[in-house]
This record gives C-alpha cells, sequence and structure tokens, in this order.
C-alpha cells in the first residue's frame, strides 16, 4: 500500500486524486469515511476517536494514523489508495508512506542509499570507528586487568573508582566528551572505547583472580619467575574468561556508537537512524537497523571462531566430544 499526498482536504477527491486513482488502480478514500467506519465497527481506535470527538477534541495524529494503517491493510485489492483531508502535514505524510510500505519497497530504499554510495559511507563510517574504539579500548581494559590482578595493591588504588565508572549511564558520557574533545571523531571513537573496556576488563581481572592457585605452585616448583608464571600460567587460563570479555565488548561497541553517532555525525548508520526519524523514513530506519545487526552478528562470529580454535584444549560441555 502506498499513500498520496495531493494537498488539504478536498483535493483527493478532485480531478487529480480520480486522474491518480484511475492510473494505478487505488483505491480512493476520505479521511471521514475511514473515521465513520472504525466508530461504527467500535474498534478501538475507533472508540478513542468517538471519545475525543465527543469531547470537542481533535482526534491525535497517532489514533489517525492508526486509523488509516488499519484501513490500508483491508483494501486488498488495491496497491494504494488516495487520501483526502489527512495528513495535514508532510512528516505525518511520509510517516504514513513508510508504515504502508511493502517489503519490496523497503528493499528499494536500501538499494537507493547503495547506489548513491550513501549506504557505503555510513557502514564504512561506523565501522571504522568500532575497530578503532573497540581495539583501543580492549587494549587498555587488558593492560589495567593484568596489573589490578596480579597486583593487590594497585586492585585496592584504582578498583573503586573504575567500578564507580563502569556504572555511569551511556548517554552520561556522550555530552561531556563532546565539551572535552569537540564534534570531531575523538568523542565518538572514545565513547566506543569506552563500552568496549569496562566488559573486557571485569572478565579478565575475574578470569585472572579465578586461575587455580595448584598450577601456581607448580610453576614456582620449576623456579619460574614472577614474570614468567603471569605470561605462561596466569594468561592463558584466564583466556575464556578474556575472550568472552572481547565478545561482551564487541557487543557494546556496536550500541555505544550508534549513541555516539546521534551526536554531531554527519555519516554513519547511527547519523542515518536520526535523520530517518527527523524525515520519519521508517523504511530507511529499518534499513540501517538491519546493518547494525548484521555486522554486530559478523563481528561476534569471528571472535567465536578465534575463541573456538584458541581454546581446543578444553575438554568442557562447550567445547563438545569428538565421536
Amino acid at each position: 500500500m502506498r499513500l498520496v499526498l495531493l494537498g488539504p482536504p478536498g483535493v483527493g477527491k478532485g480531478t487529480q486524486g480520480r486522474r491518480l486513482a484511475a492510473q494505478h488502480s487505488w483505491a480512493l478514500i476520505s479521511t471521514g469515511e475511514i473515521l465513520r467506519d472504525a466508530v461504527a465497527r467500535q474498534t478501538p481506535l475507533g472508540l478513542e476517536a468517538r471519545k475525543r470527538m465527543d469531547n470537542g477534541l481533535l482526534v491525535p495524529d497517532d489514533v489517525m494514523i492508526g486509523l488509516v494503517r488499519d484501513r490500508s491493510a483491508e483494501e486488498d485489492a488495491a496497491d494504494g489508495f488516495v487520501l483526502d483531508g489527512f495528513p495535514r502535514t508532510v512528516p505525518q505524510a511520509n510517516a504514513l508512506d513508510s508504515m504502508l510500505q511493502s517489503r519490496g519497497q523497503r528493499l528499494d530504499a536500501a538499494v537507493g542509499l547503495w547506489r548513491r554510495g550513501l549506504l557505503q559511507q555510513d557502514i564504512a563510517a561506523t565501522v571504522l570507528r568500532v575497530a578503532a574504539g573497540f581495539t583501543i579500548g580492549s587494549l587498555l581494559a587488558m593492560a589495567l586487568a593484568t596489573v589490578i590482578g596480579l597486583s593487590r595493591r594497585t586492585e585496592e588504588a584504582f578498583e573503586p573508582t573504575l567500578q564507580a565508572l563502569r556504572t555511569v549511564p551511556t548517554l552520561a558520557w556522550a555530552p561531556l566528551l563532546l565539551l572535552w574533545m569537540g564534534i570531531d571523531e575523538a568523542p565518538k571513537v572514545t565513547l566506543v572505547a569506552i563500552g568496549a573496556f569496562f566488559p573486557v576488563y571485569v572478565n579478565l581481572v575475574a578470569g585472572i583472580k579465578n586461575v587455580d592457585r595448584k598450577l601456581v605452585d607448580v610453576a614456582r616448583v620449576f623456579d619460574m619467575r614472577a614474570a614468567e608464571i603471569a605470561r605462561r600460567v596466569i594468561l592463558p587460563a584466564s583466556l575464556p574468561n578474556l575472550l568472552t570479555g572481547l565478545r561482551l565488548g564487541a557487543t557494546q561497541a556496536w550500541l555505544f556508537v550508534v549513541v555516539a553517532e546521534f551526536f554531531g555525525a554527519s555519516q554513519g548508520l547511527g547519523f542515518r537512524l536520526t535523520d530517518s526519524l527527523q524525515s520519519t523514513r521508517v523504511d530507511l530506519m529499518l534499513v540501517a537497523l538491519v546493518c547494525l545487526a548484521m555486522l554486530g552478528k559478523l563481528t561476534d562470529s569471528v571472535i567465536r571462531v578465534i575463541e573456538g580454535r584458541s581454546l581446543k584444549w578444553r575438554d568442557t560441555l562447550g567445547a563438545g566430544r569428538p565421536g
């Protein structure tokens, strides 16, 4: 179904509306007919509209949009319809148009973005921000988690502050980073790094502290130094926790990059979501969401492959058994 906005009330029933409906074999329908039909059938939205009209109030836009959407689903014989009297503004028309579009039309939106090169630019911008932020956040998390996990004094000095910072909501970081770093790439990459940092840090610290003490004792029997014990015993034993943290950190990175691109970005999938919201283009919004879901799944799958190859030595239920 496709809504065509022709102008103010009355135009849809005029010559232009009739010609357009006849040309495309579309239904020609008015807002009044939709309201009367919904009230007569006592649908939930119809009762809501009747209650508003009985009290001398205008029917809200969301109710009217819902009524039009329900009616469009009933026009099985038509590929679209010309609506008379509503919407009154272009954003309302775009909202209805997007909701009434078919899957093919939504695919056309993605193809259109791709042909103009906009989708490739958005994907590239978002992927670069995620890659940079995830790499920086993960490396810092691994370095700090190793030091804190192996040193009680360092843990007592830094752990309370880090745990307090970990509870700060995502949106609370964004305005602060914008004031400190401006609107270039630095605040966006930093926000992504913050999102990736804490899952990696928390999991690696937990992995180091859960290493079997007997493994360390055996290493000391062979006269290994502290640095060698950390490199050859503690870190390999905590590898499962590290990879789990990396998977969670990658997920957080994709979440944080969307928030980062809400502020001051001119490219990226997060920017595309905001731009689609402003123009009420639900089809473009769905394209951005699908791309984010696919990229997030791809990242998680890559880390899972690395996890499977790195942890072949484990004899666990998750690893499975041969045969």
